[in-house]
């Protein structure tokens, strides 16, 4: 400065260097004392005016703007009274002899000072305003580059009494460490800030008003108010994503006490974090959300301190993942450890769907536990528990009730009950409905349906089961059996086909298809149990609509299937050993060894009805007959003798005595597959009215076979018999009212006419002339035609005539001998 100034006065001095006093190089001023003019008339005539060349082209003075003080050797520009070596107008600049500067002040005892009275301002630069060097709090600006007493640091501040940096002092920039003080003269950090309005800002007139950090010259992060929006960001410039973000608001958007509690919408948290919402809008609480596309789940961590070891070790107690599966959907589940070393285990899983699974991962149903034991004995799969209530009874229970969510009335439930007070443990279960047309809301608006009690008795319809099943409410004081099954119910009607208990299949209508009860018990000593038999109502016919039924009983042999032993058909008929009874009682045997009935008795006696006709079979004690009677006695079995009397009360010792009282005794036999019915054959035995002792009829009433009492036999129709026929050494085979063959003796026959004192002829083959005969003629035999019409031939290979002649009629004889033809 001081040299360019220089210059402009050497540059100004050769304009005229005759007219001033000086030498070149010199600065011209006025120095004559009496004021003598130089170039202008009275132009130059105050001492220390420097001159310089007019507009007029004369050297002229204005020692108010341009004065050099010869006596303290100082140049006052824009003033008359230089207060320093070099002095701007009143003190607006001035350099002293020490070098210092001043703007807009006085002499200074800074090396710069800028505005004020530097005479007593520290530091080696110091700006204030101009004429504010007495006005506490005007602002100034320090430096103390080469003053070690202070540090030799920067400070912008305001005016104190003492010119004391400390007191008054905005800001400090402290070299030395690399250090700026806000509020305070001696940073401890990078940036020290320190003010009693606890407020840093910055603010930007355009763009992001952004406070950034820097390692190494490379920006880190960025904390700054973001223009369009005006959000608050805390950005990781190393990753490029705002790793924090407010949005403006008239609430509290979050809140950290001293004692470490975190409120997000909520001032005054309660806990470590405490997130409240008062908004009306259904929107999350909380999300936790991982943006990756590689498939990445978001993850929450509950983590302590496991002493199963030492030292103790962090372990995570219950980690929630909330993963994505593609196609099988979202889910969260929820992982545990017992222990630091244990593995953990899926504790519950939630998928997208909405089914929850504890102890599986793949739940499906809205609620799926499952429980992993290797345990012979039952386990605990879940508890529901209650406190409070009576002692005892349905309001002692807690269960589980279903609803429709299309309104809020309530379908049913299960519930578990206390049966006994006090420290009476028994309990048991029941289950409710809910009653057609019924809002029921709680367990109150059920109605019980089924109890099941702590001793195992089922009630269907009662809550108090006398018996292992007790179906309906009991009247009165039935008796009961601890191991019956009890059905209490109002009678049925034939008509009504509404049993009181029914069991009923669901299979297409077909042939043999219908409900079945089985039978059956444990078979060894390992208590292990099948069916022994079974009884089942099934359909009788394939025709839809037709309910034609039969009833079947069903048995086991051991180790091969069950088969059917009897059925009673639709029509009522029973067969036993068949499946197609064709009467009431159809018995079927196995086998030609296997009686088809029997019936016994046990050691004193009995009967057995078989209709109301009165049939009766009866055997009074062990050794009695059996005596079968309708009102009076039909007929008796000898069960010592085994002889079979019917009617009379006798049986004479025969096996078979058929007695009749007041006419013949009469064996019928009847064509029951007739469709009008008709006699086969009636046996009449004792025929008083025609002497006979046997007779035999056809169904007209004709006899057929009749045997005298003098044994003759005499049969209306051909016997035909298996075997031998044989006749007493008296007795004849005849013909009635013809022919009549007897044997007088051993080797002989006799044929006789009826009248037995002649014979005719024996015809063979036939009776017509086409067949031959042999008829008696006096004591001669005569070969005929079998009609008798003409004498017959006869052929042979020999001929004895009585005399041994020939003229016998017949094929020539060529050789005779002793009466006989040899050869023909």
């Amino acid at each position: 400065m001081k040299k360019l100034i220089l210059l402009i006065f050497v540059v100004a001095a050769s304009l005229n260097a005759q007219a001033v006093q000086g030498q070149i190089g010199q600065v011209p001023v006025v120095a004559a004392a009496d004021n003598s003019p130089v170039g202008g008339a009275g132009n130059l005539t105050t001492v220390g005016s420097v001159p310089y060349v007019s507009a007029s082209g004369i050297l002229n003075q204005d020692a108010g703007q341009f004065f050099w003080d010869a006596t303290n050797n100082r140049l006052g520009i824009g003033t008359a009274t230089p207060s320093s070596l070099f002095t701007v107008g009143a003190n607006n600049f001035t350099v002293d002899t020490l070098g210092r500067t001043a703007i807009a002040g006085y002499s200074t005892s800074a090396q710069l000072a800028i505005g004020g009275d530097p005479t007593a301002l520290l530091g080696d630069v110091t700006i204030m305003r101009q004429g504010r060097d007495t006005d506490t709090g005007s602002n100034y600006i320090q430096s103390f580059g080469n003053n070690t007493a202070n540090g030799r640091k920067l400070h912008l501040g305001g005016y104190s009494a003492s010119f004391n940096p400390a007191s008054g002092v905005v800001m400090t920039v402290d070299p030395a460490n690399a250090r700026v003080g806000i509020g305070t003269t001696s940073p401890g950090s990078t940036l020290h800030v320190k003010s009693a309005s606890n407020e840093i800002l910055s603010d930007a007139t355009t763009g992001d008003a952004t406070i950034s950090t820097a390692i190494a010259g490379v920006r880190k992060w960025s904390f700054y108010n973001q223009a369009p929006g005006n959000n608050l960001w805390f950005y990781d410039w190393t990753n490029s994503v705002s790793r924090l973000t407010v949005q403006p608001g008239t609430a509290t958007a979050m809140t950290i006490l001293a004692a470490g509690n975190v409120g997000i919408g909520t001032a005054t948290p309660v806990s470590k974090l405490d997130i409240s919402d008062t908004s009306n809008a259904n929107l999350p609480i909380v999300s936790i959300r991982n943006t990756s596309v590689n498939g990445y789940s978001p993850q929450l961590n509950f983590d302590t301190y496991g002493y199963s070891g030492t030292p103790a070790a962090m372990f995570s107690v219950l980690n929630v993942i909330a993963g994505y599966a593609g196609a099988g959907g979202a889910s969260v589940s929820f992982n545990t450890k017992l222990q630091p070393q244990s593995t953990a285990v899926t504790a519950m899983t939630i998928l997208g769907g909405g089914n929850v699974g504890i102890g599986t991962t793949t739940p499906l149903a809205p609620l799926q536990t499952s429980l992993v034991s290797t345990s012979t004995i039952n386990e605990i799969g879940a508890i529901i528990e209650r406190t409070g209530g009576l002692a005892s009874g349905l309001a002692r229970g807690i269960g589980i009730v279903f609803k429709d969510a299309s309104n809020a009335t309530l379908v049913g439930g299960v519930a578990g009950i206390r049966e006994g007070p006090g420290n009476d443990w028994a309990g048991g279960l029941g289950f409710f409905s809910n009653a057609a047309g019924l809002n029921s809301t709680t367990f109150a608006g059920l109605t019980e349906r089924m109890r099941i009690l702590g001793n195992g008795n089922v009630g269907i319809g009662t809550a108090t089961p006398a018996a292992p099943l007790t179906v309906g409410a009991a009247v009165g004081s039935p008796a009961t059996n601890a191991n019956a099954v009890i059905i209490n119910a109002a009678n049925t009607t034939l008509s009504s086909r509404g049993g009181n208990l029914q069991v009923i299949t669901t299979n297409t209508s077909a042939i043999d298809t219908g409900g079945s009860i089985g039978l059956g018990g444990q078979y060894n000593t390992l208590a292990n149990s099948v069916e022994f038999a079974s009884i089942a109502g099934r359909k009788e016919n394939s025709t839809v609509t037709n309910f034609a039924g039969y009833l079947q009983f069903i048995t086991t042999a051991d180790a091969v299937a069950p088969t059917e032993k009897m059925r009673i058909t639709s029509t009522g008929n029973v067969g036993i050993g068949t499946t197609t009874p064709s009467t009431q009682l159809h018995i079927v045997s196995a086998g030609s060894s296997n009686a088809a009935a029997r019936v016994s008795n046990g050691f004193y006696g009995g009967q057995m009805l078989v209709n109301t006709v009165g049939f009766e079979v009866s055997s009074i004690d062990i050794g009695t007959p059996l005596v079968i009677s309708s009102n009076t006695e039909l007929a008796r079995f000898a069960a010592t003798t085994g002889n079979l009397l019917i009617g009379g009360t006798t049986d004479g010792n025969y096996r078979l005595n058929v007695q009749k009282s007041g006419s013949s005794g009469t064996f019928r036999a009847y064509d029951q597959t007739a469709s009008t019915g008709s006699t086969l054959a009636v046996f009449r035995a004792g025929v008083a009215q025609s002497g006979n002792v046997l007779e035999v009829q056809n169904n007209a009433g004709a006899n057929v076979l009749s045997i005298t009492a003098t044994g003759a036999l005499t049969s209306a129709v051909s016997i035909v018999a298996g075997g031998n026929i044989t006749a007493g050494t008296t007795q004849d085979l005849s013909w009635s009212t013809r022919s009549t063959m007897t044997s007088p003796s051993n080797g002989v026959i006799a044929l006789y006419n009826n009248a037995q004192n002649d014979f005719s002829r024996l015809q063979w083959g036939g009776t017509t002339s086409s067949f031959p005969s042999i008829k008696r003629n006096g004591t001669a035999l005569v070969i005929r035609l079998a009609d008798d019409s003409a004498n017959a031939a006869i052929q042979a290979s020999s001929y004895i005539s009585n005399d041994g002649s020939s003229g016998v009629t017949g094929p020539t004889c060529s050789a005779w001998k002793n009466g006989i033809c040899t050869a023909l």
